[in-house]
């Protein structure tokens, strides 16, 4: 052996080689960090379109901002029971999958309110028909939807650095 190996062997830098079976695809990445782009999209599209959307009707100010504690609020109590559920399971793809899938139903949730709570005959007190101002259960409805489109996205982040430090802890020697 030669000297340098000896010294790096000593100094604890030397790694074992990689077998290219344990390697990740280029698809699994991709596929594992599209997460994290679909969470990026769905934040952008989601607070875009709540403050105005909801300005336009009449809502108060005040009140559509007070629908952004409901994430820190949330996710203080979600975010580690979640995280150690995945764990405790070693499951990480249901999870990717169910809160996919609960974030797409809350920004549905946040563009349907308006249309649906009028579908269903709801009135806002006191306003006439040319009133641009909607019935409290519209709100209701509009942060529900918000606030569940938004601790799903923000919770969807945790399985999938999960998912994507079981596939890179796979195919390293650390």
């Amino acid at each position: 052996q030669s000297p340098l190996l000896l010294l790096l062997k000593l100094r604890g830098m030397w790694q074992r080689t990689i077998h290219a079976e344990a390697m990740p695809t280029f698809t699994q990445l991709f596929a594992i960090c599209t997460i994290g782009a679909t969470v990026e999209f769905g934040w952008a599209g989601v607070e875009a379109v709540l403050v105005p959307y909801l300005s336009r009707h009449g809502v108060r100010q005040w009140v559509v901002s007070t629908i952004y504690l409901a994430n820190p609020t949330l996710g203080l109590w979600v975010q580690p029971r979640l995280g150690a559920w995945s764990d405790r399971i070693n499951r990480r793809v249901p999870f990717v999958v169910a809160l996919s899938v609960s974030a797409l139903m809350g920004i549905t949730t946040l563009i349907a309110a308006i249309p649906l709570t009028r579908a269903l005959g709801f009135k806002a007190f006191n306003s006439a028909e040319t009133d641009v101002s909607i019935p409290p259960i519209t709100v209701a409805l509009a942060f529900l939807g918000f606030g569940l489109s938004d601790i799903c996205l923000d919770c969807l982040l945790i399985p999938g650095r999960a998912l994507l430090h079981d596939l890179a802890a796979s195919s390293s020697d650390a």
